[in-house]
């Protein structure tokens, strides 16, 4: 009976994850997004159902269009996300568009969680005129982090006064912390595909996404509901 009602949870979480990314798609609007520059983030990546974005700042969410929230791409050199392009979207720790999958890095993980819910020092709102240039180097820092180059790309940004950087190795104590394999919960890589029979080019760029709460509530209740019936504790998740 105990295997049983384990098995029986399991599936039920299984399910739920796979009908929460069922038939949901990602679409940038109008270029990449209006704070987008060099090939980079910030993209607005609008949903085709409202199911990642209520979890973002307002300064990092429906930029110009709903639902939609702001993201950065993880593979510096594979750049490809058509405008209007709407990519079918699952949810991974693993980057998949490169020559080989990358898994998600402490430090990146780390950056877009601050920046996703307004606590990182980032000119949101446009006051100064540079949601732009941080936006690029902030793309900058993940890619370096996620070993897509090697020096940074932005001219004027050098490893030791990119703010971003070094605000991860400040995190993670030096830059092996912070490239070290993410396994928290609070961050994903959103995986994209085109789901248009032959398409050129099938697999979309890898976008970070913010999930606090990654498994449906209903689900989840439930799940714990029938896990205490056999006396099973669940234990806390840490972050990564």
């Amino acid at each position: 009976m105990k295997k049983t009602i384990i098995a029986l949870v399991i599936g039920l979480l299984a399910a739920s994850a796979q009908m929460a990314f069922a038939g949901y798609t990602v679409t940038a609007p109008w270029g990449y997004g209006i704070w987008q520059s060099n090939g980079g983030g910030e993209f607005t990546l609008e949903e085709s159902v409202s199911t990642y974005s209520g979890n973002y700042s307002p300064y990092t969410k429906n930029q110009g269009i709903t639902p939609s929230f702001q993201s950065f791409c993880l593979t510096g050199i594979f750049t490809v996300i058509f405008p209007h392009q709407p990519y079918d979207a699952t949810l991974s720790n693993v980057a998949l568009a490169g020559a080989q999958p990358d898994p998600l890095s402490k430090g990146t993980a780390y950056l877009y969680e601050q920046f996703a819910t307004g606590s990182l020092n980032y000119d949101y709102t446009n006051a100064s005129g540079n949601r732009v240039n941080n936006a690029f180097a902030l793309q900058d820092a993940i890619w370096y982090l996620e070993d897509e180059q090697t020096s940074l790309a932005d001219p004027s940004s050098t490893l030791a006064n990119n703010y971003y950087l070094a605000l991860a190795l400040a995190e993670y104590g030096d830059l092996s912390g912070a490239q070290a394999d993410y396994h928290g919960t609070q961050v994903h890589v959103l995986n994209l595909t085109d789901p248009t029979p032959g398409s050129y080019f099938p697999v979309g760029q890898d976008q970070l996404v913010y999930t606090p709460t990654p498994i449906p509530a209903a689900a989840w209740l439930l799940g714990s509901g029938l896990l205490g019936l056999i006396g099973i504790k669940r234990k806390t998740t840490m972050r990564g």
